[in-house]
């Protein structure tokens, strides 16, 4: 696209994307993260911090190109759906949850070439898995990096954790995404009444 003689190229630079996958595990459990349906038949993401109404624009990739298409869109960079307690979810469940997702945002990405990009999960519970997942998803997934929880630079302590998928992404070249969520063992952010969002997103984190 060129306008006023440069071209230019117009990407969604933060879109989170949820798999079908991912929401088939999630509507089997019954405690955070978990997806509930309401008595008005609307589902919700529902993680410690806040309840998330997700839309078919949100897992459909027809909606979502129609989407694409309404607004002028060239390209979007499809995130995990960080800040939801998923990459923080222990052991073999929480491992498996962030593989399988990653696996099917790559598929997707491959689907469609040079409209989409992904940035994948990690599972933050254990971080030497962590960085074998962001190795394997730079490496053999096409991914072009993963998401970081802002928890995480807080503090030197929390970046001294964090290494491992410092080094990995520094060894792979990944994109890190930094973004507002907690990580492994933080308390829930504390609830607002006004702006929430703004407040835990930008404020508390």
């Amino acid at each position: 696209r060129r306008e006023g003689g440069i071209a230019g190229v117009r990407i969604d630079a933060h879109t989170h994307y949820l798999s079908e996958g991912m929401l088939a595990a999630l509507r089997r459990r019954r405690e955070p993260p978990f997806v509930e349906r309401t008595a008005t038949g609307v589902e919700l993401l529902r993680s410690r911090e806040m309840s998330f109404a997700f839309t078919p624009e949100h897992y459909d990739p027809v909606v979502r190109e129609a989407f694409m298409r309404r607004v002028g869109l060239d390209a979007q960079i499809l995130s995990f759906p960080a800040g939801r307690g998923l990459d923080v979810l222990p052991g073999s469940e929480g491992e498996g949850l962030v593989r399988d997702y990653n696996d099917h945002l790559a598929a997707h990405c491959r689907a469609h070439p040079g409209r989409f990009f992904g940035l994948g999960g990690l599972p933050y519970a254990e971080m030497t898995a962590a960085a074998r997942e962001l190795r394997r998803l730079r490496r053999d997934s096409g991914l072009i990096g993963a998401v970081v929880p802002a928890g995480y630079f807080r503090s030197e302590a929390g970046l001294e954790e964090l290494m491992p998928v410092l080094e990995a992404a520094e060894d792979t070249g990944a994109c890190l995404m930094v973004h507002p969520s907690p990580r492994v063992g933080d308390a829930p952010a504390p609830r607002f009444a006004d702006q929430a969002m703004h407040r835990v997103s930008t404020v508390e984190l």
